[in-house]
């Protein structure tokens, strides 16, 4: 499956974090039941940053 898209570290906090979410990155993560999605190489250092650097945990 070609991939549809690129997702980067904003839209990752953005479905992780709800005062981040918008009616466009809820239309993002909608679209990936059916779409696949790339990440750039750096993305996992970018998330893990974001969520070392919080107050909480989102669950």
């Amino acid at each position: 499956m070609k991939p549809a898209f690129i997702i980067d570290c904003s839209l990752t906090m953005a479905w992780c974090f709800a005062d981040e979410a918008t009616p466009e990155t809820r239309a993002v993560q909608d679209r990936m039941i059916d779409e696949s999605a790339l990440v750039p190489s750096h993305w996992f250092l970018e998330v893990s940053n974001v969520l070392a650097m919080c107050d909480t945990i989102p669950t």
